[in-house]
């Protein structure tokens, strides 16, 4: 399956269960401060925060964990992403990077790392990403298409196709991967192969 999207929204239905996971949160980062324990507590609370809306918190307790350890993956995975929606884009690389250091197969900070390349205008460093995310969760058709499509946007149609086809080796008869393979057959004037690839779509 893919991973969850990554923008931190919480549903109305959700808040109830958001309630009582920030105080069981807030009781352990009391009962055993500066202990692993309080400091990850401390890293999902900052996340339930993020989530609700409330980034000024979050990005305290964010500051809080990082001061006490540099390294933390949850802490550095929201700073980074905070920093990606406001737009420190070069910034929000280093906290990813600083991720993968120590959690190299982790998909949320692939995932992030590739919009950020993306919105970066780096496209050959967005498709590497997105092929380490392939490998990371080869069963999920999102990073798929997405690199199919830069590489067609990148006057790589061939290449395109060819991680399309690999994509549907592992997920056969994907909507999403064939319809994003008839578009680039289409796009390239290979007609006949683009109505092979959409005929899975209208069976």
């Amino acid at each position: 399956r893919c991973s969850r999207d990554w923008s931190s929204d919480v549903c109305s239905s959700d808040l109830g269960q958001v309630a009582e996971a920030k105080a069981v949160l807030g009781d352990i980062v009391t009962a055993a401060k500066g202990a692993p324990s309080a400091i990850n507590a401390q890293a999902g609370l900052a996340g339930l925060l993020h989530a609700e809306g409330n980034v000024a918190e979050a990005k305290r307790l964010v500051g809080e964990v990082l001061k006490a350890e540099s390294e933390n993956p949850q802490a550095l995975l929201l700073r980074g992403r905070i920093q990606y929606d406001e737009g420190q884009i070069a910034d929000a690389i280093d906290s990813m990077r600083s991720v993968l250091r120590n959690v190299p197969d982790s998909v949320p900070a692939l995932t992030i790392l590739s919009q950020a390349h993306m919105r970066n205008g780096q496209w050959q460093l967005a498709a590497e990403t997105l092929r380490k995310q392939i490998d990371a969760n080869p069963r999920c058709a999102t990073p798929v298409v997405q690199l199919a499509q830069l590489l067609a946007t990148n006057q790589q149609p061939d290449a395109a196709v060819k991680v399309l086809n690999e994509g549907l080796a592992r997920q056969p008869g994907d909507i999403a991967t064939l319809a994003t393979k008839f578009d680039i057959l289409l796009a390239t004037g290979k007609i006949a192969d683009a109505r092979a690839a959409a005929a899975p779509i209208n069976d």
